[in-house]
């Protein structure tokens, strides 16, 4: 079991380093990021450039995470926070938005909570094209996500057939499947890139 941990341990550590090509050439860009208990939390500070590469690494560690059969979910809010890696302290508002987020979804994937929604709107470029209008599916009595990461975007083709088969193979988590592939084929649908 122990490798298991250390294979995730290196697929966060692979989906932080975001190579960035500039005028001045190809740089990296590194998005903060730790594991505790069975949450993987990236971050960076509010600056539009690290954002794009925040939002890359984590459709990165979602499809590299998906390949070596760890079925991730997961949200994205944005806001003041104490974030220190060394002393491994970690607080504030957007911490508990993307947990609310995160436990509400029911799929592979992730949701964007309003205060990314915002965020990402606001930046000078526009919003990344990977940060789709969804309608995230969510349990019973929990609070509406209606935008989402498409990371689907990076994955590999055979993503849906690996999803339909995981449907049958645990019946207990279908829904989770399904919801996923709808997604994916929203996704790639001609209507929903014309949104």
């Amino acid at each position: 079991m122990l490798w298991l941990y250390n294979n995730l341990i290196a697929l966060k550590r692979y989906s932080a380093d975001i190579p960035v090509f500039s005028s001045s050439g190809l740089t990296k860009d590194r998005v903060s990021n730790t594991i505790f208990s069975d949450t993987i939390l990236l971050w960076v500070p509010d600056d539009d450039g690290l954002i794009y590469s925040f939002t890359i690494a984590c459709e990165k560690l979602v499809c590299e995470a998906f390949d070596q059969k760890w079925y991730l979910r997961g949200a994205i809010a944005f806001g003041p926070a104490v974030m220190d890696l060394e002393k491994r302290i970690f607080i504030g508002l957007p911490l508990v938005e993307a947990h609310l987020a995160e436990i509400s979804q029911e799929w592979i994937g992730v949701g964007i909570h309003n205060t990314a929604r915002e965020r990402y709107r606001s930046m000078k470029a526009g919003a990344p094209t990977d940060i789709v209008p969804y309608q995230v599916p969510v349990k019973e009595k929990k609070i509406p996500i209606q935008a989402a990461l498409n990371w689907a975007i990076f994955a590999d083709s055979n993503v849906k057939s690996q999803l339909r088969h995981l449907a049958i193979e645990a019946p207990a988590h279908k829904e989770k499947y399904n919801n996923t592939v709808k997604f994916i084929e929203a996704c790639a649908s001609e209507s929903f890139a014309n949104k």
